[in-house]
Protein backbone atom coordinates (compact mmCIF):
# COMPACT_ATOMS: atom_id res chain seq x y z
CA UNK A 1 0.00 0.00 0.00
CA UNK A 2 1.27 3.60 -1.06
CA UNK A 3 0.86 5.80 0.96
CA UNK A 4 1.70 10.04 1.12
CA UNK A 5 2.35 10.54 4.86
CA UNK A 6 4.63 12.30 7.40
CA UNK A 7 6.74 9.77 9.28
CA UNK A 8 9.40 10.00 11.75
CA UNK A 9 12.45 8.31 11.40
CA UNK A 10 13.66 6.17 14.45
CA UNK A 11 17.05 6.35 14.96
CA UNK A 12 18.84 4.05 12.90
CA UNK A 13 20.42 1.84 15.89
CA UNK A 14 17.09 1.83 17.60
CA UNK A 15 16.05 -1.82 18.40
CA UNK A 16 12.88 -2.09 16.24
CA UNK A 17 9.58 -3.06 18.54
CA UNK A 18 8.38 -6.38 16.84
CA UNK A 19 4.55 -7.64 16.33
CA UNK A 20 3.22 -10.41 14.26
CA UNK A 21 -0.34 -9.02 14.34
CA UNK A 22 -2.50 -8.83 11.97
CA UNK A 23 -0.98 -12.21 10.40
CA UNK A 24 -3.11 -15.01 12.25
CA UNK A 25 -1.14 -18.94 12.93
CA UNK A 26 -3.06 -20.16 9.82
CA UNK A 27 -1.87 -17.30 7.65
CA UNK A 28 1.74 -17.89 8.74
CA UNK A 29 1.64 -21.75 8.86
CA UNK A 30 -0.16 -22.57 5.23
CA UNK A 31 0.61 -18.86 3.92
CA UNK A 32 3.45 -17.85 4.06
CA UNK A 33 5.30 -21.00 4.65
CA UNK A 34 3.45 -23.35 2.74
CA UNK A 35 2.97 -26.18 5.17
CA UNK A 36 7.12 -26.34 5.04
CA UNK A 37 6.54 -26.90 8.93
CA UNK A 38 4.36 -29.85 8.55
CA UNK A 39 6.14 -31.49 5.21
CA UNK A 40 9.89 -30.26 4.96
CA UNK A 41 10.98 -32.29 7.73
CA UNK A 42 9.31 -35.60 6.44
CA UNK A 43 10.72 -34.89 2.54
CA UNK A 44 14.43 -34.18 4.41
CA UNK A 45 14.25 -37.79 6.02
CA UNK A 46 13.66 -39.52 2.66
CA UNK A 47 16.70 -40.17 0.53
CA UNK A 48 17.07 -38.95 -3.49
CA UNK A 49 16.63 -42.82 -4.67
CA UNK A 50 13.45 -43.52 -2.14
CA UNK A 51 11.98 -40.44 -3.84
CA UNK A 52 12.87 -41.41 -7.18
CA UNK A 53 11.42 -45.14 -6.93
CA UNK A 54 8.02 -45.95 -8.13
CA UNK A 55 8.33 -48.58 -6.04
CA UNK A 56 6.83 -49.24 -3.56
CA UNK A 57 4.88 -46.28 -3.35
CA UNK A 58 4.55 -44.13 -6.60
CA UNK A 59 5.49 -40.50 -5.19
CA UNK A 60 5.00 -38.75 -7.91
CA UNK A 61 1.24 -39.89 -8.58
CA UNK A 62 0.00 -39.36 -4.91
CA UNK A 63 1.73 -35.77 -4.87
CA UNK A 64 -0.14 -34.69 -7.92
CA UNK A 65 -3.00 -36.51 -6.62
CA UNK A 66 -3.49 -35.31 -3.46
CA UNK A 67 -1.47 -31.86 -3.33
CA UNK A 68 -0.83 -30.38 -6.74
CA UNK A 69 -3.65 -31.27 -9.19
CA UNK A 70 -6.10 -30.32 -6.10
CA UNK A 71 -4.09 -26.61 -5.85
CA UNK A 72 -4.68 -25.87 -9.62
CA UNK A 73 -8.66 -27.34 -8.87
CA UNK A 74 -8.89 -24.87 -6.16
CA UNK A 75 -8.01 -21.96 -9.10
CA UNK A 76 -11.78 -22.51 -9.97
CA UNK A 77 -13.70 -21.74 -7.12
CA UNK A 78 -12.17 -18.13 -6.99
CA UNK A 79 -12.63 -17.76 -10.95
CA UNK A 80 -16.63 -18.38 -10.39
CA UNK A 81 -16.77 -15.87 -7.78
CA UNK A 82 -15.35 -13.44 -9.66
CA UNK A 83 -16.82 -14.32 -13.21
CA UNK A 84 -19.84 -14.31 -11.02
CA UNK A 85 -19.08 -10.62 -9.20
CA UNK A 86 -18.86 -9.44 -13.24
CA UNK A 87 -15.09 -9.01 -12.12
CA UNK A 88 -13.60 -11.27 -14.87
CA UNK A 89 -15.30 -12.17 -18.10
CA UNK A 90 -16.90 -15.74 -18.62
CA UNK A 91 -14.39 -15.73 -21.33
CA UNK A 92 -11.97 -16.72 -19.24
CA UNK A 93 -13.57 -19.83 -17.94
CA UNK A 94 -14.74 -22.64 -20.34
CA UNK A 95 -14.19 -20.69 -23.64
CA UNK A 96 -10.50 -19.88 -22.36
CA UNK A 97 -10.28 -23.74 -21.66
CA UNK A 98 -11.25 -24.93 -25.00
CA UNK A 99 -9.19 -23.03 -26.78
CA UNK A 100 -5.94 -24.23 -25.18
CA UNK A 101 -7.46 -27.87 -25.95
CA UNK A 102 -7.67 -26.77 -29.98
CA UNK A 103 -4.40 -25.17 -29.66
CA UNK A 104 -2.47 -28.64 -27.73
CA UNK A 105 -4.57 -30.70 -29.94
CA UNK A 106 -3.50 -29.06 -32.84
CA UNK A 107 0.03 -29.46 -31.53
CA UNK A 108 -0.43 -33.12 -30.61
CA UNK A 109 -1.60 -33.83 -34.06
CA UNK A 110 1.42 -32.23 -36.11
CA UNK A 111 3.84 -33.89 -33.70
CA UNK A 112 4.92 -31.00 -31.69
CA UNK A 113 2.98 -31.91 -28.29
CA UNK A 114 5.92 -31.85 -26.44
CA UNK A 115 7.39 -28.38 -27.80
CA UNK A 116 3.85 -26.93 -26.66
CA UNK A 117 4.26 -28.58 -23.27
CA UNK A 118 7.74 -27.43 -22.61
CA UNK A 119 6.75 -23.76 -23.11
CA UNK A 120 3.99 -24.66 -20.45
CA UNK A 121 6.00 -25.95 -18.20
CA UNK A 122 8.53 -22.37 -18.29
CA UNK A 123 5.18 -21.04 -17.57
CA UNK A 124 4.61 -23.03 -14.65
CA UNK A 125 8.51 -21.93 -13.40
CA UNK A 126 7.02 -18.51 -13.94
CA UNK A 127 3.73 -18.74 -11.86
CA UNK A 128 5.61 -20.76 -8.99
CA UNK A 129 7.73 -17.70 -8.65
CA UNK A 130 5.47 -14.94 -9.09
CA UNK A 131 2.59 -16.17 -7.02
CA UNK A 132 5.05 -15.49 -4.38
CA UNK A 133 5.67 -12.08 -5.00
CA UNK A 134 1.77 -11.60 -4.94
CA UNK A 135 1.90 -13.16 -1.28
CA UNK A 136 4.54 -10.61 -0.65
CA UNK A 137 1.87 -7.71 -1.72
CA UNK A 138 -0.85 -9.14 0.06
CA UNK A 139 0.74 -8.95 3.38
CA UNK A 140 2.57 -5.55 2.47
CA UNK A 141 -0.41 -3.56 4.41
CA UNK A 142 1.11 -5.44 7.43
CA UNK A 143 3.76 -2.51 7.50
CA UNK A 144 3.07 1.00 6.19
CA UNK A 145 5.36 1.22 3.14
CA UNK A 146 6.15 4.30 0.95
CA UNK A 147 6.80 4.24 -3.12
CA UNK A 148 10.45 3.65 -2.52
CA UNK A 149 10.13 0.24 -0.24
CA UNK A 150 7.57 -0.93 -2.57
CA UNK A 151 9.36 -0.13 -5.35
CA UNK A 152 12.54 -1.90 -3.96
CA UNK A 153 10.16 -4.63 -2.95
CA UNK A 154 9.27 -5.38 -6.29
CA UNK A 155 12.79 -5.54 -7.49
CA UNK A 156 13.77 -8.16 -4.43
CA UNK A 157 11.49 -10.44 -6.32
CA UNK A 158 11.70 -9.74 -9.72
CA UNK A 159 15.84 -9.60 -10.24
CA UNK A 160 15.63 -13.47 -9.28
CA UNK A 161 12.97 -14.42 -11.52
CA UNK A 162 15.90 -15.12 -14.37
CA UNK A 163 17.94 -16.94 -12.09
CA UNK A 164 15.08 -19.60 -10.77
CA UNK A 165 12.78 -20.00 -14.11
CA UNK A 166 16.33 -20.31 -16.40
CA UNK A 167 18.07 -21.98 -13.61
CA UNK A 168 15.16 -24.82 -13.82
CA UNK A 169 15.75 -25.36 -16.97
CA UNK A 170 19.54 -26.16 -16.38
CA UNK A 171 18.77 -28.38 -13.79
CA UNK A 172 17.14 -30.22 -15.78
CA UNK A 173 19.49 -30.43 -18.40
CA UNK A 174 22.39 -31.12 -15.68
CA UNK A 175 19.93 -34.02 -13.73
CA UNK A 176 18.59 -35.57 -17.12
CA UNK A 177 21.59 -35.27 -18.43
CA UNK A 178 20.07 -33.06 -21.76
CA UNK A 179 17.43 -36.52 -22.27
CA UNK A 180 13.93 -35.05 -22.73
CA UNK A 181 11.07 -36.82 -20.95
CA UNK A 182 7.47 -37.41 -22.60
CA UNK A 183 6.61 -33.66 -21.38
CA UNK A 184 9.83 -31.62 -21.37
CA UNK A 185 12.63 -30.58 -23.27
CA UNK A 186 15.30 -29.57 -20.58
CA UNK A 187 17.67 -26.66 -21.92
CA UNK A 188 21.06 -25.68 -21.23
CA UNK A 189 21.99 -22.18 -19.97
CA UNK A 190 25.18 -21.04 -21.39
CA UNK A 191 27.81 -20.60 -17.74
CA UNK A 192 27.85 -16.54 -18.62
CA UNK A 193 24.19 -16.21 -18.64
CA UNK A 194 23.65 -18.10 -15.28
CA UNK A 195 26.25 -16.06 -13.32
CA UNK A 196 24.43 -12.58 -14.87
CA UNK A 197 21.13 -14.18 -13.17
CA UNK A 198 22.85 -14.83 -9.89
CA UNK A 199 24.43 -11.18 -10.62
CA UNK A 200 21.13 -10.14 -10.67
CA UNK A 201 19.85 -11.94 -7.40
CA UNK A 202 22.08 -11.07 -5.43
CA UNK A 203 21.02 -7.39 -6.60
CA UNK A 204 17.87 -8.51 -5.38
CA UNK A 205 17.95 -9.67 -1.97
CA UNK A 206 20.37 -7.32 -1.40
CA UNK A 207 17.28 -4.69 -2.77
CA UNK A 208 14.52 -6.50 -0.76
CA UNK A 209 16.80 -6.49 2.61
CA UNK A 210 17.30 -2.87 2.14
CA UNK A 211 13.59 -1.98 1.63
CA UNK A 212 12.66 -4.28 5.15
CA UNK A 213 15.41 -2.06 7.36
CA UNK A 214 13.92 1.37 6.21
CA UNK A 215 10.49 -0.44 7.17
CA UNK A 216 11.88 -0.74 10.41
CA UNK A 217 13.09 2.54 10.54
CA UNK A 218 9.42 3.95 9.21
CA UNK A 219 7.25 1.68 11.05
CA UNK A 220 6.99 2.02 14.98
CA UNK A 221 5.88 -1.52 15.03
CA UNK A 222 7.31 -3.68 12.46
CA UNK A 223 5.79 -6.58 11.02
CA UNK A 224 8.27 -9.23 9.71
CA UNK A 225 5.77 -10.73 7.55
CA UNK A 226 7.65 -9.04 4.38
CA UNK A 227 10.90 -10.14 5.68
CA UNK A 228 10.30 -13.94 6.48
CA UNK A 229 8.33 -14.04 2.70
CA UNK A 230 11.19 -12.68 1.30
CA UNK A 231 13.37 -15.10 2.76
CA UNK A 232 11.57 -17.86 1.93
CA UNK A 233 11.33 -17.25 -1.53
CA UNK A 234 14.95 -17.39 -2.13
CA UNK A 235 15.44 -20.39 0.32
CA UNK A 236 12.66 -22.45 -1.41
CA UNK A 237 13.36 -21.56 -4.85
CA UNK A 238 17.48 -22.06 -5.08
CA UNK A 239 16.95 -25.15 -2.71
CA UNK A 240 13.77 -26.50 -5.27
CA UNK A 241 15.23 -25.09 -8.59
CA UNK A 242 18.84 -24.55 -8.27
CA UNK A 243 20.09 -27.53 -6.32
CA UNK A 244 21.52 -30.98 -7.81
CA UNK A 245 22.77 -32.84 -5.05
CA UNK A 246 18.82 -32.41 -3.44
CA UNK A 247 16.99 -32.70 -6.94
CA UNK A 248 13.96 -34.72 -5.86
CA UNK A 249 13.43 -33.45 -2.48
CA UNK A 250 13.98 -29.83 -3.70
CA UNK A 251 11.44 -31.01 -6.58
CA UNK A 252 8.90 -32.59 -4.31
CA UNK A 253 10.09 -29.50 -1.60
CA UNK A 254 8.73 -26.39 -3.81
CA UNK A 255 6.24 -28.36 -5.94
CA UNK A 256 4.49 -28.81 -2.08
CA UNK A 257 5.01 -25.85 -1.14
CA UNK A 258 3.97 -23.62 -3.97
CA UNK A 259 0.29 -25.85 -4.09
CA UNK A 260 -0.18 -25.68 0.09
CA UNK A 261 0.27 -21.97 -0.39
CA UNK A 262 -2.22 -21.54 -3.10
CA UNK A 263 -5.03 -24.12 -1.24
CA UNK A 264 -4.41 -21.64 1.82
CA UNK A 265 -4.62 -18.67 0.01
CA UNK A 266 -7.60 -19.52 -1.50
CA UNK A 267 -9.81 -20.73 0.40
CA UNK A 268 -8.95 -17.84 2.90
CA UNK A 269 -10.02 -14.77 0.50
CA UNK A 270 -13.02 -17.35 -0.49
CA UNK A 271 -13.97 -17.44 3.32
CA UNK A 272 -13.70 -13.34 3.73
CA UNK A 273 -14.85 -12.46 0.61
CA UNK A 274 -18.12 -14.91 -0.24
CA UNK A 275 -21.28 -13.97 0.56
CA UNK A 276 -22.42 -17.47 1.78
CA UNK A 277 -18.79 -19.36 1.42
CA UNK A 278 -20.03 -22.92 3.56
CA UNK A 279 -21.60 -24.84 0.75
CA UNK A 280 -17.69 -24.24 -1.59
CA UNK A 281 -15.21 -23.89 1.58
CA UNK A 282 -17.09 -26.69 4.41
CA UNK A 283 -17.50 -24.04 6.85
CA UNK A 284 -20.24 -24.74 9.23
CA UNK A 285 -20.54 -22.93 12.46
CA UNK A 286 -17.33 -23.48 15.31
CA UNK A 287 -15.86 -25.58 13.02
CA UNK A 288 -12.27 -24.92 13.96
CA UNK A 289 -10.38 -23.33 11.02
CA UNK A 290 -7.90 -25.98 10.27
CA UNK A 291 -10.34 -28.73 10.23
CA UNK A 292 -13.06 -26.66 7.87
CA UNK A 293 -9.71 -26.08 5.16
CA UNK A 294 -8.50 -29.90 5.43
CA UNK A 295 -12.28 -30.73 4.42
CA UNK A 296 -12.19 -28.16 1.49
CA UNK A 297 -8.92 -29.70 0.33
CA UNK A 298 -10.36 -33.67 0.88
CA UNK A 299 -13.96 -32.36 -1.51
CA UNK A 300 -10.98 -30.77 -4.13
CA UNK A 301 -9.31 -33.98 -4.23
CA UNK A 302 -12.44 -36.11 -4.56
CA UNK A 303 -14.02 -34.47 -7.07
CA UNK A 304 -10.29 -33.79 -9.08
CA UNK A 305 -9.58 -37.23 -8.92
CA UNK A 306 -13.02 -38.45 -10.41
CA UNK A 307 -12.62 -36.03 -13.08
CA UNK A 308 -9.12 -36.68 -13.37
CA UNK A 309 -8.56 -40.68 -12.95
CA UNK A 310 -11.73 -42.17 -14.05
CA UNK A 311 -13.68 -39.30 -16.49
CA UNK A 312 -10.50 -38.19 -18.36
CA UNK A 313 -8.85 -41.36 -19.04
CA UNK A 314 -12.08 -43.18 -20.33
CA UNK A 315 -11.79 -40.59 -23.59
CA UNK A 316 -8.23 -42.32 -24.49
CA UNK A 317 -10.78 -44.90 -26.00
CA UNK A 318 -11.11 -42.16 -28.74
CA UNK A 319 -7.89 -40.87 -29.05
CA UNK A 320 -5.16 -41.88 -27.23
CA UNK A 321 -3.90 -38.72 -26.20
CA UNK A 322 -7.44 -37.51 -25.05
CA UNK A 323 -6.77 -37.47 -21.30
CA UNK A 324 -2.86 -35.45 -22.00
CA UNK A 325 -4.07 -33.39 -24.33
CA UNK A 326 -7.16 -32.06 -21.87
CA UNK A 327 -4.70 -32.17 -18.59
CA UNK A 328 -1.81 -30.05 -20.07
CA UNK A 329 -4.73 -28.04 -21.13
CA UNK A 330 -6.07 -27.73 -17.88
CA UNK A 331 -2.68 -26.58 -16.87
CA UNK A 332 -2.16 -23.63 -19.04
CA UNK A 333 -5.31 -22.41 -18.72
CA UNK A 334 -4.65 -22.18 -14.65
CA UNK A 335 -1.37 -20.13 -15.57
CA UNK A 336 -3.25 -17.99 -17.90
CA UNK A 337 -6.08 -17.58 -15.20
CA UNK A 338 -3.99 -16.82 -12.87
CA UNK A 339 -2.48 -14.20 -14.21
CA UNK A 340 -5.61 -12.05 -13.97
CA UNK A 341 -7.64 -13.80 -11.02
CA UNK A 342 -4.87 -11.72 -8.51
CA UNK A 343 -4.65 -8.37 -10.04
CA UNK A 344 -5.81 -5.70 -7.81
CA UNK A 345 -8.39 -4.06 -10.12
CA UNK A 346 -9.82 -8.01 -9.91
CA UNK A 347 -10.17 -7.31 -6.02
CA UNK A 348 -10.11 -9.90 -3.05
Amino acid sequence: MITAFAYKEKPFLSAPKISFGGVTAFEWQFVILGGMVFFLPIIMFFSEPLLASKNPISWYFWMTAIISMPHVNAGYVRLQRKISEGKLSAFYGLPLYLIFVVLLGVAALFGRYLEFMTAVNVWQSFHYVRQVYGVSRIYGRENRETKLTRRLTYFAYHLAMPLFVLGRWNLFFIVWKGQHTDDIIPLHMPDVLMTCCFVLAFVGIVLGLAAELFKVRQNQVYNPVGLINLLVYYAIHCFGFLSVSFYFRGFYAVTIYHAVQYLGLVWLQEKRQRKNPAAYLCLWDRTPVVVAFLAFWLLIVLIGSTITESVIPSLNIYWLQWSAVLLGAQSAHHYAIDTFLWRAKVGR
